[in-house]
């Protein structure tokens, strides 16, 4: 019955549903997955995408998960593999896809698993996950024991507010509509159904980082990085800190991230003012309105709007106060956040955090 609303979603299309694991699963990246076209180098399993869901009860028969794409490196001819609940049921096969699994559909909380195959390059297209639910079948929409899925859209809705969305669809249990948790099937409050689509942590595919006005004082350091990038082009790497060798040294970050901290100057020695600009393939240089204001610790500041309405917010983590001689950070217009401008002496490390946000609710 192929109308009914699907308990498993789609990938990359339905990536809302889907998390990332880089570490053979031993973490994973908080939904929803990118859809990256970068494999993680390793062995079978070691990048893997998965998708937590329920299937209500009421339901029966058998639903097909289809998987193309090429999800391994070639050399080896590794095939991806799915993994169902903890059971392995085979590869991706042939090498270039598809591969359809036939699934008993069997109420309660499943976990379906894609690791890609054993990779030692970086060349790879998007996983394509669907499903087919022609097998599947109903107990009666509305009728006694069956919460049959009444609708395809899935909506979100916080445990806590400002807690991250979790999220919910639509059923009918036998008394009219109502909304259950995706993964663990729980009744959700209609009232606290929101708008997944807006103002929501967002994971960018990658970011850049470019300096200028480096490496003419010592202690221009950037320091404690968190995520770690992937790559630092122009720097002297000691311990936690980057040591800038060139006026314009840079940073990147190849892997999907939603926020990234950072910090810069040394307490140890003098230091002068840097810029610093980010950009990223997904929203383009990050441009904030001119203030030259210097920011005082705990003060945020939104950047102007990127492509798709997406927003970076800058928080002034720790440091100087705003009064400080040096200047701590302000908005020099464009993409320029200048640090530490207003004179080159000794202060205290200037900490801040951006995060990014899809386009805010209307």
């Amino acid at each position: 019955m192929s109308s009914i609303a699907p308990f498993f979603h789609p990938f990359p299309a339905g990536n809302a549903f889907w998390q990332e694991s880089r570490n053979a699963g031993a973490s994973y990246l908080a939904a929803p997955a990118a859809a990256s076209t970068t494999q993680v180098i390793g062995a079978t399993g070691t990048q893997r995408f998965r998708q937590l869901f329920t299937i209500p009860p009421g339901v029966a028969g058998t639903y097909a998960v289809t998987v193309s794409g090429d999800t391994f490196a070639n050399p080896p001819n590794v095939p991806a593999r799915v993994v169902y609940d903890g059971v392995d049921q085979g590869p991706v096969t042939p090498i270039s896809g598809p591969a359809t699994f036939t699934l008993p559909v069997v109420a309660g909380a499943h976990d379906f698993q894609l690791w890609i195959g054993q990779a030692t390059s970086a060349g790879a297209t998007v996983p394509v996950v669907t499903a087919a639910f022609a097998g599947v079948i109903l107990a009666g929409a509305g009728a006694a024991g069956c919460c049959c899925p009444i609708s395809e859209t899935a909506r979100c809705y916080r445990v806590v507010t400002g807690s991250a969305f979790h999220r919910a669809y639509l059923v009918d249990c036998g008394a009219g509509p109502e909304w259950h948790d995706i993964v663990s099937g729980a009744t959700v409050p209609a009232d606290d159904i929101e708008n997944c689509a807006c103002g929501t942590v967002l994971e960018l595919p990658d970011l850049h980082m470019a300096g200028a006005a480096f490496n003419d004082a010592p202690n221009e350091f950037i320091c404690n990085v968190v995520p770690t990038p992937d790559v630092a082009t122009g720097w002297a790497v000691t311990g936690v800190c980057y040591d800038p060798t060139v006026g314009a040294p840079s940073l990147d970050w190849t892997a999907p991230l939603s926020s990234v901290a950072l910090e810069y100057g040394s307490a140890a020695g003098n230091s002068g003012g840097v810029i610093l600009t980010f950009s990223s393939t997904l929203t383009g240089t990050i441009t904030w309105a001119t203030n030259l204001t210097m920011m005082n610790v705990g003060e945020q500041r939104i950047s102007q709007a990127l492509a798709g309405g997406i927003r970076a917010v800058l928080t002034y983590v720790s440091g100087p106060a705003g009064n400080a001689s040096a200047g701590t950070i302000r908005m020099e217009g464009g993409g320029a956040l200048g640090i530490h401008r207003t004179a080159t002496n000794i202060v205290a490390p200037i900490r801040f955090r951006l995060d990014f946000y899809s386009a805010p609710c209307p």
